[in-house]
């Protein structure tokens, strides 16, 4: 599965606040996540740039040459290329990296407040799970181990895939009151 997490850090310029995340991401490919990329299928949330609007980040289509036509007989009988829908062109599976993906926290702030839910009210959520599952013992499987494990990652600000923002700095789900000198980069991970 595909997560997005903010994360948050304290560094000088851009370029140190992407090598501690690249370091912190990093680390949590051993343990905790599959791979990841800053950007990814979140990239532009930070400041509502939309890769599918910029044409520099299309691609020609290998299938029809960029004719938007295609040599085979599709079904519809269209004639349009299947691959691009007959645009001569569509976007990579891996898109030009956009340096907004990490931007200061001050530039975005209103983003990252809004992105996700509180840890807090996850936990709780979490908890009402645990709780109702353990009442309908009569099941075989009732998930309340799955959501007990849930409410813990939420409960004591463990970094996991039920980050929505996390200060890697104070290790915290959540926006430093001083943001000063802090940076926020979207990530896309999968666990």
């Amino acid at each position: 599965m595909h997560k997005g997490v903010i994360l948050l850090v304290k560094e000088k310029n851009r370029e140190d606040a992407k090598t501690s995340i690249q370091e912190f991401m990093s680390n949590k490919q051993e343990n905790t996540i599959d791979w990841w990329e800053i950007g990814g299928r979140w990239m532009g949330l930070l400041d509502d740039y939309k890769p599918y609007k910029d044409d520099s980040q299309f691609i020609t289509c290998s299938l029809c040459n960029g004719t938007g036509l295609s040599n085979e007989n599709d079904k519809k009988n269209t004639n349009l290329c299947t691959n691009c829908n007959g645009l001569g062109k569509k976007l990579p599976y891996t898109l030009t990296e956009h340096k907004n993906d990490i931007m200061l926290l001050k530039d975005c702030i209103e983003k990252v407040k809004g992105y996700g839910m509180s840890m807090e009210d996850k936990a709780e959520l979490y908890w009402e799970k645990m709780l109702n599952a353990k009442k309908r013992r009569d099941k075989k499987d009732t998930l309340s181990a799955y959501y007990a494990g849930k409410y813990n990652i939420c409960r004591y600000d463990t970094f996991g895939t039920e980050s929505d923002v996390y200060d890697i700095e104070k290790t915290v789900h959540k926006i430093p009151d001083d943001i000063t000198d802090y940076w926020a980069g979207i990530i896309d991970f999968h666990f």
